[in-house]
């Protein structure tokens, strides 16, 4: 219980890191069921550009995540 209440805390602190948390694992889920479930539908760019996204946006949510550790720990 005491970590939920953490998680909370931290989430509430910074929203927006959380919500790139969200993001990257939706888009890994989205991206793993095309490359499993519909290979043939699409191109091998369009798949291509959908990971380079996936690792933007992972880039994105470390850099908020560790800026929002270091602000929860002032």
């Amino acid at each position: 219980m005491e970590y939920l209440n953490l998680l909370k805390k931290r989430a509430r602190k910074c929203p927006f890191a959380y919500f790139l948390k969200i993001l990257v694992l939706l888009l890994f889920a989205f991206a793993l069921g095309i490359a499993v479930f519909f290979q043939q539908s699409m191109s091998i760019h369009e798949y291509a550009g959908l990971v380079i996204a996936i690792g933007y946006v992972a880039i994105l949510a470390l850099v908020t995540n560790r800026n929002c550790r270091l602000n929860i720990c002032e």
